[in-house]
C-alpha cells in the first residue's frame, strides 16, 4: 500500500507542479546569432509515464533529450556552429532536470552526460 500511495504521491506531484516548460537559456549563443535574445521552448507533457519504474524515467529523459535538440536546431534558433548547438541542447536538458526536481531522472541524466546538476 505503501508503494501505491508513493507513486501517486511522485506522479501527483510532479504533474500538479507543472507541464515541464523546456528552456533553452543560451542567451550569449543566441545573442550571437541575432541582436536581440530570444528563449525558445518546447512543453514536454509526462503524465502518461509511471516514474517510479526506470522505463518511464528513460522515456522522459529521452522525450527532454528530444525537446532540447529540436529547440536548439530549429530555424528560429539559427545556430550556425554545431558545437555551439550542443551546447544549448546540454544547457536545456540540465535546466529541464533541474526544474523537474526528480532524483532518479537527476542521477539519470549525471550518469549519462558526465555532468552534475545543481
Amino acid at each position: 500500500m505503501n508503494t501505491i500511495i508513493h507513486q501517486h504521491t511522485i506522479r501527483g506531484f510532479i504533474q500538479g507542479c507543472f507541464a515541464v516548460t523546456l528552456c533553452c537559456i543560451g542567451f550569449s549563443a543566441l545573442a550571437i546569432a541575432d541582436s536581440k535574445p530570444e528563449t525558445a521552448s518546447i512543453v514536454v507533457r509526462f503524465g502518461d509515464l509511471n516514474l517510479s519504474n526506470p522505463e518511464g524515467v528513460a522515456k522522459l529523459y529521452q522525450r527532454i533529450r528530444h525537446a532540447g535538440t529540436r529547440v536548439c536546431t530549429s530555424s528560429t534558433a539559427s545556430f550556425s556552429h554545431p558545437t555551439t548547438s550542443q551546447k544549448c541542447i546540454d544547457e536545456a536538458v540540465d535546466a529541464a532536470v533541474r526544474k523537474i526536481n526528480y532524483s532518479v531522472l537527476t542521477a539519470m541524466h549525471e550518469e549519462r552526460s558526465s555532468r552534475r546538476v545543481g
